[in-house]
């Protein structure tokens, strides 16, 4: 469980000891959604856990009266969560995948800090050396008619799907930011992460992207 960070500048003296001074605290975090849906009748997909990868994950704030800024540290960490209970089936109505426990309906966006995303460039950079920004759902495809798993090639299991950020998206601190990704048209890219380093080509999952629309 995430815990969200809110800060405050108030001065005072003695003159304020009845009345007290006015504190206006602000979100000083950018939260971060994943959703997903589909429109695909040929397949069945089902979502186990999410992730953000190489997002910063360290840094100073400065907090002043009249400037909050953070300073940011070169390491990057990814923020994943799998669902210890139960998996999420795909529908055509968009739904979070941002849960601790999908049974209970635990619910937990991420909650990162204010930055610049540089995004993974599937085209340039397979293996992504450059340790580029993407989101990864871990999926399993099956065909809606015979109930023949399509993704990944190993009965039972699922595989990481991953899709490039916006490249240069500015995450903003107290802004919510809605990934609404549609596997309706393909599946995005097979994680670089699980790929055979040799191998310097990409990947993709049911021949195509994964499309996605982000709100703010």
């Amino acid at each position: 469980q995430q815990v969200d960070l809110m800060t405050a500048v108030g001065y005072g003296n003695k003159d304020n000891e009845a009345t007290g001074v006015d504190l206006n605290f602000n979100h000083r975090l950018a939260r971060i959604q994943v959703l997903a849906y589909e429109n695909n009748a040929e397949y069945n997909y089902s979502v186990a856990g999410v992730r953000l990868v190489n997002f910063a994950s360290k840094g100073t704030l400065n907090i002043t009266a009249n400037t909050n800024e953070w300073t940011l540290e070169d390491e990057k960490t990814t923020y994943s969560m799998e669902y210890a209970d139960n998996v999420i089936n795909i529908y055509s109505s968009s739904q979070t995948l941002m849960y601790n426990s999908y049974s209970e309906r635990d619910y937990n966006d991420a909650l990162v800090l204010p930055q610049t995303l540089t995004a993974w460039n599937p085209e340039t950079d397979p293996n992504n050396d450059a340790e580029g920004a993407y989101i990864a759902i871990k999926l399993q495809i099956k065909a809606a008619a015979s109930g023949t798993q399509i993704f990944p090639a190993a009965a039972g299991e699922y595989g990481w799907a991953a899709v490039p950020v916006p490249d240069g998206l500015v995450l903003t601190a107290g802004n919510i930011y809605a990934f609404s990704l549609n596997l309706t048209t393909g599946a995005g890219y097979i994680d670089p992460e699980d790929k055979d380093p040799e191998d310097d080509t990409t990947e993709t999952i049911l021949g195509d992207d994964i499309m996605f629309t982000l709100k703010v």
